[in-house]
């Protein structure tokens, strides 16, 4: 099935934003409207990430210049805080690819790769 759509034009084709990804907010943006901040979600995974971090620090894991085994609770807990690691990436990369795509749909500056 072949759909036939024509193209969109840009809410403003000239403009020309500047992004700057961040740690504390989400982005700040170069035309002064306000910073994108983290999502309520985000931030509550963070926290569990930083719980689960100090639990691994906890336990007894692997020396690298004595070659002690690592314990199976580390191994349990390490495996916990990469998972939330995994989920708190895939937010943060879905939030930022739905911001920037966003952004480029309003203004008409494009590229591609040639």
């Amino acid at each position: 099935m072949e759909v036939e759509r024509e193209a969109q034009i840009p809410a403003r084709p000239d403009a020309v934003i500047g992004v700057d990804l961040g740690v504390k907010t989400l982005a700040v943006f170069s035309d002064g409207r306000p910073a994108a901040e983290n999502p309520q979600y985000y931030d509550t995974a963070s926290r569990k990430l930083r719980r689960l971090s100090r639990t691994v620090s906890r336990r007894q894991g692997p020396g690298r210049r004595t070659g002690r085994r690592p314990s199976n609770r580390w191994r349990r807990a390490d495996a916990q805080r990469n998972k939330v690691h995994r989920q708190v990436a895939a937010l943060r990369r879905d939030k930022i690819q739905k911001l920037t795509t966003g952004l480029a749909r309003e203004s008409g500056r494009s590229w591609s790769k040639t």
